[in-house]
């Protein structure tokens, strides 16, 4: 457990000098940010490595990461210094005035790496679902110290999906000299412990006082706990159903077949114009945890509630953040948030994971909006805010923007697709009565006309979208190409379907925008009563939810998938933490006015994220069991792997440059056995997981990787000279390998030939790779 010690030493280096640094701009939350340190202060390693290495300052290796760690340090203390002796005296007050948060931060943050470090000892491996991907580009980026780092699935091409959250966990992994391998686990851990540091801060802030004054630390505590606890922790309400019906059923227990937890990822499904079903994916942290793929949104997350902390703290500052030039009446109070921080934090968001950048942006336009004194003023604080964290994205992403690619085709109106209610409440249920909680605290505010007005604005607004979708499904090319992709006989069949399905399917689009309405409305009438309106981020956070999860019934990203898949999964992911921290922080507000509906409210909420705990008291010990290792390890190439493919992959990463192209037999999708020795040492091959590619690329794909298997073919069976095909596609080494030798079906005399035309580099056992002459 040596990695897990000195990661946990480089994290709190990191978090104290984000915290000395970014201090200013939390000063007037009670917290005053230090939680949401840990993610910050990692954030800032990894982007400034990133951006350094990007402009060819830096090299992204142990030097480059010690260089900008020793630089973040320098920065931290000089900018301590230079305040002065009373700032300093101000810090050592404001430590012994917080120090039961400061304590409870810690053993928060401890408990979680620490725990989840254990969890992935005991289920370590890259074997099952996309972990091999996820291992693939931290690797990919651990170990190309330029940028871009080479695509390991195709070679020539860069990595164009987004990737920076690894390159983040790279950082790290190259200070605490963890090999990639076992960086995949711990730093897993680390990032659990990240986002329930900063889901406990973001939990003490919300706690707000109540008619009766009462906020003190210990309800800040509570709110705190509680909101790591829904957090990160809660599972949906899926599981909860199954038991209900086993019961009902009289059986004993819900269906406990192999992998049964996953279900909980797929409560509903969409379905095309003839009936046949369309995946949807639903997660929420908890099951990405479990099922442990370090995808993006799971990386991005620990960042996405740095953000929503850098809004809470703009939204007790009247809205406006300091150093944006602006008219007069718009300059910020003492206290507020730097621009520069919300515009680092937000647009990092983009080349982490994509998806949350517009829920973070859409939040603090939200916020900026409501501490305006007129609905004039409000909107030309969104033209200017807007148009200057759009300038931040192209200046913080610019290297990322420029090597992007994308599968994604456009948008497309989702006129089938409307989300049944029942399936939807399960997902969200569990945060519905801490909702609930949230309505009594502000009755009087939630009670106003204008909600009216504005949930009647809103629903014309949804039906524009649908009408106009409507049109263009009618007279467009590409419209009616995508509904016969959906199984449709004619248009005005495909129409009279849609009509048929929104007949039944509107309350989950009409639930958001009623919710939407009635929260901004009351968000703004609170802000209107007090300038500082610390008490309406909590309504401005619920609506901003509400509004991302209305987003994927009215519209959809139209992707290689072909439907509204990655649109529901990802959205609702970033929702779901938002919806948790309110209803958590409301519950504890609500329990702190003793009033007998607060008292209802509190139960009612209390019992849901009771029922929402049930799937991962469950579900942990059962995926344990199922991976049943024989001995505890961090290291993600410890089963499965045989001792000549390790020794393969360790040969590799000593003798092979990081751009060198080794041919080996090409990949399918979640077959982790393919493609692992490019996986597992970022040396490119011809090909991969080619699935995985077209996600990634899109139509592009099929452009590049055009000649590849036939090249890999004529590589391994062909009887001409290789000399000038391993030139032409510029492949230095070949491997001759149990999977080579039945991707290719190799013969003894097609094995003789790579001998006698290439050099042996290396073998152990039946694997043997091969080096081009000269």
């Amino acid at each position: 457990m040596g990695s897990v010690v000195r990661w946990y030493v480089l994290v709190q280096c990191c978090a104290v000098a984000g915290f000395l640094l970014a201090r200013p701009s939390f000063v007037r939350l009670p917290s005053g940010g230090y939680p949401a340190s840990k993610a910050l202060g990692v954030l800032l390693l990894g982007m400034s490595l990133w951006e350094g290495t990007a402009y060819g300052l830096l090299r992204t290796d142990a030097g480059g990461a010690a260089l900008v760690l020793l630089l973040l340090a320098a920065l931290a203390a000089a900018g301590t210094s230079l305040r002065g002796r009373a700032r300093r005296a101000a810090l050592r007050a404001w430590v012994r005035r917080r120090w039961p948060l400061v304590v409870a931060t810690e053993v928060v943050f401890l408990v979680a790496f620490t725990g989840w470090a254990w969890v992935r000892a005991h289920d370590p491996g890259a074997l099952h679902t996309e972990r091999p991907m996820d291992l693939l580009m931290l690797v990919a980026v651990w170990a190309s110290p330029s940028y871009p780092p080479p695509d390991p699935w195709l070679a020539g091409y860069p990595l164009g999906y987004y990737h920076v959250g690894w390159v983040l966990q790279a950082a790290l992994a190259h200070l605490a000299g963890t090999p990639p391998e076992v960086a995949f686990n711990v730093g897993q851990a680390c990032w659990l412990g990240l986002l329930a540091s900063a889901a406990f801060g973001l939990g003490w802030d919300l706690v707000t006082p109540d008619g009766t004054g009462r906020a003190t630390t210990s309800w800040r505590m509570a709110g705190g706990l509680f909101s790591t606890l829904a957090v990160t922790a809660v599972g949906n309400l899926h599981h909860a159903r199954e038991w209900a019906a086993a019961l009902a059923a009289g059986e004993r227990s819900p269906d406990r077949g192999w992998w049964w937890w996953w279900r909980s990822s797929r409560a509903f499904v969409d379905l095309d114009l003839t009936g046949r079903p369309l995946a949807i994916i639903d997660e929420l942290p908890f099951f990405s945890y479990l099922v442990g793929d370090d995808h993006p949104h799971l990386l991005a997350m620990p960042f996405v509630l740095v953000a929503v902390t850098l809004a809470a703290a703009l939204s007790r500052a009247g809205g406006w953040p300091a150093g944006l030039p602006a008219p007069g009446r718009f300059r910020s109070r003492a206290g507020a948030p730097s621009f520069a921080w919300l515009a680092l934090v937000v647009a990092a968001l983009f080349p982490i994971n994509a998806w949350d950048f517009p829920g973070a942006a859409l939040l603090v336009l939200g916020t900026a909006a409501v501490g305006a004194a007129t609905a004039r003023a409000a909107l030309l604080r969104v033209a200017i805010l807007g148009g200057s964290l759009a300038l931040a994205l192209v200046v913080v992403a610019a290297p990322f923007l420029l090597v992007a690619t994308s599968q994604v085709r456009g948008l497309l109106p989702n006129l089938f697709h409307p989300s049944p209610l029942g399936a939807w409440s399960l997902l969200f249920g569990a945060a519905f009565p801490g909702l609930a909680a949230l309505v009594v605290v502000r009755r009087r505010e939630l009670m106003a006309r204008r909600a009216i007005v504005a949930f009647a604005a809103l629903a014309i607004g949804a039906a524009a979208v649908l009408l106009l979708g409507t049109a263009w499904a009618v007279r467009s090319d590409r419209g009616a190409l995508w509904l016969e992709g959906l199984g449709a006989t004619s248009q005005a069949a495909a129409l009279a379907a849609a009509g048929e399905r929104w007949a039944t399917g509107w309350p989950v689009l009409a639930t958001c925008l009623a919710a939407l309405a009635v929260l901004a409305t009351a968000a703004w009438r609170r802000a209107a009563a007090d300038p500082t309106h610390g008490r309406a981020f909590p309504l401005v956070l619920a609506a901003a939810a509400f509004a991302i999860l209305a987003v994927p019934e009215l519209v959809f990203v139209h992707d290689v998938f072909g439907s509204r898949m990655n649109t529901v999964f990802k959205l609702h992911y970033e929702a779901w933490p938002w919806l948790a921290a309110v209803a958590a922080a409301s519950t504890v507000t609500a329990a702190g006015t003793g009033t007998a509906g607060a008292r209802i409210a509190v139960l009612l909420s209390s019992g849901a994220l009771a029922l929402g705990m049930l799937y991962p008291v469950e579900a942990l010990p059962a995926k344990l069991r199922e991976a049943a290792v024989a001995a505890p390890t961090l290291d993600a190439l410890a089963l499965g792997v045989d001792s000549a493919e390790r020794a393969a992959i360790a040969w590799l990463r000593r003798h092979a440059p990081p751009a060198t192209v080794v041919a080996q037999a090409p990949g399918d999708s979640y077959r982790p056995e393919q493609a692992r020795l490019a996986a597992a040492t970022g040396r490119p091959a011809l090909l991969g997981w080619r699935g995985h590619e077209v996600q990634w690329r899109g139509p592009a794909f099929a452009d590049w990787s055009r000649g590849r298997e036939e090249a890999l073919a004529a590589i391994y069976r062909s009887r001409e000279p290789l000399a000038k095909l391993l030139e032409r596609w510029g492949v230095d080494l070949v491997v001759v390998g149990p999977l080579e030798r039945r991707a290719f079906a190799l013969t003894a005399d097609d094995e003789a030939r790579l001998a006698a035309e290439l050099e042996l580099a290396w073998e152990q056992g039946d694997l043997r790779i091969y080096r081009r002459r000269g």
